[in-house]
C-alpha cells in the first residue's frame, strides 16, 4: 500500500481515456516504487488519500482507478501512515484554524472503515507519523514530545520530550 499525506483535495482523472489512465497509473506506480511489467500498478496497489478540508480518507485502487467511499475522520487530517502488514491506516487528526486536533483515526484498509478514533489528549496536534515494529510513532507539535501508540493495546505506551519549540516530524529506521 502507498500513502499520500496532507492532500488538500483528491481530483482524480477517472473519466480519462484508458491509454492515458494506464500511462498515468504507470507514472504514479514507477514514482512510488510499485508495479510489475512495464510499470503498471499491480491490482492490489492502492493510493490512500486524506482530504484535509473534507475531513475524510479515501482508498483509490491503482489498477482500476476506483475511488472507495469517503470515510469520515477527525478534523484536519494531516498525516497518514500504514501498518507494517498493510491492514491498518492511521490518520493524524491535526485540527484546523478553529479546532485543535487531538486524535488518531485507525482505519481498516480492506473494509474501508474507521475502527476507532483514539484520543491523544493531552498530546495535541498529532503529526509526523512513522510505523515501526507494529507501533505508531508520532509527534505532538504543541506538547514538544514524540510518543508511541500501540494499536493492539489502544494506548500510548511511550513518550519522550524533545525540548524543541515545535516538534514536527519523526522517521523510523528499517532496522527498528
Amino acid at each position: 500500500y502507498i500513502s499520500v499525506t496532507g492532500v488538500q483535495t483528491c481530483a482524480l482523472p477517472i473519466s480519462m481515456p484508458a491509454r492515458e489512465r494506464l500511462l498515468l497509473s504507470s507514472i504514479v506506480a514507477a514514482a512510488l516504487g510499485v508495479g510489475g511489467a512495464a510499470g503498471a500498478a499491480p491490482a492490489s496497489s492502492a493510493l490512500l488519500v486524506l482530504n484535509k478540508t473534507d475531513n475524510t480518507y479515501v482508498r483509490v485502487d491503482l489498477g482500476t482507478w476506483q475511488v472507495g467511499a469517503p470515510v469520515p475522520v477527525g478534523v484536519g487530517p494531516h498525516e497518514l501512515a500504514v501498518s507494517d502488514d498493510g491492514r491498518l491506516a492511521f490518520a493524524a487528526n491535526y485540527g484546523d484554524g478553529q479546532t485543535i486536533g487531538s486524535s488518531i483515526s485507525v482505519i481498516d484498509v480492506a473494509t474501508n472503515k474507521e475502527l476507532r478514533r483514539f484520543d491523544t489528549a493531552p498530546l495535541l496536534r498529532p503529526h509526523g507519523f512513522a510505523v515501526s515494529g507494529g507501533k505508531l510513532y508520532f509527534t505532538s507539535e504543541t506538547s514538544r514530545v514524540v510518543a508511541r501508540y500501540d494499536p493492539a493495546k489502544n494506548a500510548i505506551d511511550w513518550i519522550v520530550g524533545t525540548g524543541q519549540t515545535q516538534t514536527h516530524m519523526v522517521a523510523a529506521s528499517r532496522d527498528g
